[in-house]
């Protein structure tokens, strides 16, 4: 979260307002790589009940990681 709320400071922006927008804002992008080797490593069908909440459970784990960055 820190490298990503870092890039909003130092990318060049092509209209000024799209930098005055990032800066208010700080929006940025999370998101997941491997989830589908994590299911295929633990034998979960992609499918299950079991793979829905093993994705649930590592989104909230990175939202809450999020916000508490975020807070700092």
């Amino acid at each position: 979260v820190q490298a990503l709320d870092r890039v909003i400071d130092v990318t060049t922006y092509p209209v000024p307002e799209a930098k005055t927008s990032n800066q208010t804002h700080r929006p940025i992008g999370l998101g997941v790589q491997g989830l589908a080797e994590v299911f295929m490593i633990m034998f979960i069908a992609f499918d299950s009940n079991e793979a829905l909440k093993l994705d649930s459970d590592i989104f909230e784990t990175m939202y809450h990681a999020a916000l508490c960055a975020s807070l700092d």
